[in-house]
């Protein structure tokens, strides 16, 4: 959690997926839809995927089944 960085794809404990757009001390702030970002606190990230998201990964709705 301390390492992540702008760019990174991440799953907030709640459950949000989302790119870390900025980080600034405890607070990052995570794109979680197109022109749709959160404030969020660091600690709340759960888990960072590797690599950087696509960039139509924010853009494409859900995954039909």
């Amino acid at each position: 959690v301390q390492s992540v960085q702008s760019g990174d794809e991440v799953r907030l404990s709640s459950g949000i997926h989302g790119v870390v757009n900025e980080v600034e001390g405890d607070i990052v702030w995570l794109e979680v839809a197109k022109d749709l970002e959160l404030k969020v606190l660091r600690t709340a990230i759960d888990h960072r995927f590797t690599g950087s998201a696509p960039d139509d990964a924010l853009t494409s709705g859900p995954v039909e089944n």
